[in-house]
């Protein structure tokens, strides 16, 4: 994991405790704090979230074998859209 620098602002004695910690302890002040930091603190929860493709915009996305979109042409949207609808979707979002 890449380091980012931080800056702090503690009182000079709290500072100067840690620092003297720190050496006790055989690391730096910023080690300590980052270890502090990591037991103390929940980890960040990141939801995921599922987004289902719609094949009436996929379908516009998709070029022809002739070139350009399926945006031009009705019946070949249909049928494409159908094709979709039929063949890579597992159920219908009710």
């Amino acid at each position: 994991m890449a380091a980012t620098k931080l800056t702090l602002r503690l009182d000079d004695n709290v500072i100067e405790r840690g620092k003297a910690f720190a050496k006790e302890q055989g690391t730096s002040l910023s080690k300590l704090i980052e270890q502090f930091l990591s037991e103390v603190a929940p980890p960040i929860k990141q939801e995921h979230i599922a987004i289902e493709p719609d094949p009436d915009i996929l379908a516009l996305m998709i070029p022809r074998k002739t070139g350009g979109s399926f945006a031009g042409n009705a019946d070949e949207l249909g049928e494409y859209y159908d094709a979709v609808s039929t063949n890579h979707l597992s159920s219908e979002v009710e």
